[in-house]
């Protein structure tokens, strides 16, 4: 990973088919935090990513702000 960035997918590794990471802003019980999220854009066969951005932020506990690239966040942590 890249200094501040964090890996959705791959089991918190960085995907091989990404260069750079998104910047993001992700909302937690400890305070708001500028990161940098680099997704999973690995084919699954049908030339299709693995899963939708907004699909990977949930798999990781982050509630997405949009459906439609992403750019904010809130763990669901602080949902709840």
């Amino acid at each position: 990973m890249k200094n501040g960035s964090v890996a959705i997918g791959h089991h918190g590794q960085r995907c091989p088919q990404v260069d750079l990471g998104w910047s993001f802003m992700l909302a937690d019980m400890n305070g708001i935090h500028a990161t940098v999220l680099m997704f999973c854009w690995c084919n699954n066969g049908e030339g299709q990513c693995s899963a939708p951005d907004f699909q990977q932020l949930l798999k990781a506990g982050i509630f997405p702000g949009s459906v439609k690239d992403p750019k904010t966040g809130y763990m669901l942590t602080v949902l709840k």
